[in-house]
């Protein structure tokens, strides 16, 4: 079990607690967000960029701009390309071994920033921004979604598709799901103080909700 913190990466195993940070070979120790590829390497996407653990060992993907960027989200498109989604570069590929521009405000989202990506069963791509949330049909086509369209709010936290092919969305302000091309939202229980969520754990029995 790989765990993402503000103080470095944590891999729990039968045995103790290993801890790795600057001082093993992470470019940074905010971690965001970590992903086993199907190839078996482990993505680490933090405040300081993207980093592989593969071998034992860490790698840093340099980033394509002049500058670093700071990842928030991850996701397995194919057995060849990672996506990263970033603070404020919108999302990145990972390809033989390098990132390169992928899909940003320039190209059709509404926000360079990613919190959420989810590569859905039918092959479509979601990606949860800032400001609304957008899915990438398998043709290309690009359609949004916001708070005018049935989104309870445009920040998005959170992406996960259930067994039933529903595309649950974590907002700011409330939770919803896509189903047959439309937005439904979904209340919280009355008597809790729940007002949003941020990610989920889909089983065959249920969709936890954290």
């Amino acid at each position: 079990i790989w765990i993402g913190t503000n103080g470095g990466l944590f891999r729990l195993r039968q045995a103790l607690f290993t801890t790795f940070t600057q001082s093993q070979g992470l470019s940074g120790n905010f971690i965001r967000t970590v992903l086993q590829a199907k190839n078996g390497s482990i993505f680490i996407g933090g405040s300081s960029g993207v980093d592989v653990f593969e071998k034992d060992q860490f790698s840093f993907l340099a980033s394509p701009f002049p500058r670093p960027i700071s990842a928030l989200s991850l996701a397995q498109l194919n057995d060849d390309i990672v996506l990263v989604g970033t603070y404020t570069d919108g999302v990145l590929k990972h390809e033989n071994g390098k990132l390169s521009p992928f899909l940003d405000r320039e190209n059709g989202l509404p926000s360079n920033e990613v919190r959420a990506l989810l590569v859905a069963s039918d092959n479509s791509i979601w990606f949860g921004t800032a400001q609304g949330l957008v899915r990438q049909k398998s043709n290309g086509e690009l359609v949004h979604f916001s708070e005018s369209n049935g989104l309870p709010a445009n920040f998005i936290m959170g992406l996960a598709e259930d067994t039933n092919g529903r595309i649950w969305v974590a907002t700011g302000i409330g939770l919803a799901y896509y189903e047959k091309g439309n937005i439904y939202t979904a209340a919280f229980p009355p008597d809790s103080d729940v007002g949003h969520a941020f990610s989920f754990f889909v089983t065959s029995k249920g969709t936890w909700m954290a």
